[in-house]
């Protein structure tokens, strides 16, 4: 019986030894993940600037209107009608206006 408690301890422990060192060799050695992340981070600005300068000026003074107003969810909802966004892009997009309007500049 002491054989049997010892082998099951014995490989209990092997298991979770190989599976914490399995978890962190594979978030310290993939860079890919870190690099995609910021290559998002990227394109999510260069799109969101895109997306501002693809606004009809009424939309964008509506957009600018309801941010002033403190509606930023509604205009978020009138971004993503007029440009047909999904509702991230249409966030970074108002978010972008949102910045331009508090440094007290137009893009």
């Amino acid at each position: 019986m002491i054989e049997t408690s010892y082998s099951l301890v014995t490989l209990l422990l092997t298991f979770l030894i190989g599976f914490a060192l399995g978890r962190v060799t594979a978030a310290v050695s993939d860079p890919r993940r870190r690099e995609t992340a910021r290559e998002r981070r990227m394109a999510s600005t260069v799109n969101a600037e895109d997306n501002v300068l693809r606004l009809a000026p009424e939309v964008h003074a509506e957009i600018e209107q309801l941010l002033t107003s403190g509606q930023k969810i509604e205009a978020i909802r009138v971004c993503r009608m007029a440009l047909d966004l999904e509702l991230k892009e249409a966030k970074d997009t108002v978010d972008r206006i949102d910045e331009s309007l508090s440094r007290g500049a137009r893009v």
